[in-house]
């Protein structure tokens, strides 16, 4: 989701890929991080303590104040209002200079932070329980086949990650239940 991916060795895509199980648990592994890099945002934007900003909790204040000058009253450019908004725009633009071509281009025209956060959120939480029924199905479908039985062990640890990054608890019971119907005849008891 977020450019911060790459800096940790994780590259997002929605691409298909073709190529056999290893280059769908590479697809896995590079998307099963949107969870954690949106941890990682959000946890600097906290340290800031601006996540009132993206949440919709520190609304902007009025963008003109009234003041009164003997029989005059004049509107004047609140300062408070300067303030805010140039924090609001800074932390907007960080959060441009960190996501994806990709995502950049869902959130053009967003005015402040907190539209982009609600836009990015919305847009990758609908996906999420499509995307934790893909992982079960993927995990499911994985075959040993030639590899060597540590190699297919990480397969399976590697979608049981994922789906707990998206959000499911991956448990040993499920997982041992794939890796079993996943080895085939040769290991049977």
């Amino acid at each position: 989701m977020l450019k911060v991916a790459s800096d940790c060795g994780i590259k997002l895509s929605r691409e298909k890929r073709s190529g056999g199980d290893e280059a769908e648990v590479a697809d896995v592994v590079t998307r099963s991080g949107s969870k954690d890099i949106r941890t990682q945002v959000l946890t600097a934007i906290e340290a800031l303590v601006l996540e009132g900003l993206i949440k919709g909790e520190k609304q902007p204040p009025p963008k003109f104040l009234l003041v009164h000058s003997g029989d005059n009253i004049e509107q004047q450019e609140n300062p408070e209002f300067v303030n805010w908004k140039k924090t609001d725009k800074l932390l907007m633009s960080w959060i441009f200079s960190t996501l994806t071509p990709s995502v950049l281009g869902q959130v053009n025209g967003c005015k402040s932070s907190f539209e982009i956060w609600f836009k990015i959120e919305r847009t990758y939480s609908q996906r999420s329980l499509a995307r934790i029924m893909q992982l079960k199905q993927h995990m499911q479908s994985l075959k040993k086949g030639s590899d060597p039985i540590s190699d297919f062990v990480v397969k399976i640890k590697v979608v049981g990650d994922a789906l707990v990054a998206a959000g499911e608890t991956a448990s040993d019971r499920d997982m041992i239940m794939n890796l079993l119907n996943g080895v085939g005849h040769k290991y049977d008891w």
